[in-house]
């Protein structure tokens, strides 16, 4: 359904984790009314997150491979000698 409210974010599948969960814990409609606040609303606004250009993605990953690189050095370096790089992982925390 929200991806016929918005269409220009159209159907991404990270939005169905979200979804379930609002859906988990209160009615459908409440849930969709819900889910449209949290993506275009203060203080959450996920709606870049689900965008086609990815913009809020591309930031919190930066962001996450900084915080990783200075918080966890070895396994930063670890993960970089073995060619694992956080954004395999990292999107399903964000």
């Amino acid at each position: 359904a929200y991806s016929v409210f918005d269409t220009e974010v159209g159907y991404c599948q990270g939005i169905n984790f979200i979804a379930a969960m609002l859906l988990t814990f209160m009615p459908e409609e409440e849930s969709f009314w819900t889910l449209v606040v949290v993506m275009n609303e203060d203080p959450y606004k996920l709606r870049d997150l689900f965008s086609r250009e990815m913009a809020l993605t591309h930031e919190a990953l930066y962001i996450a491979d900084k915080l990783f690189s200075q918080f966890l050095p070895n396994l930063y370096d670890h993960l970089e000698d073995e060619q694992v790089y956080i954004a395999i992982f990292i999107t399903q925390w964000l």
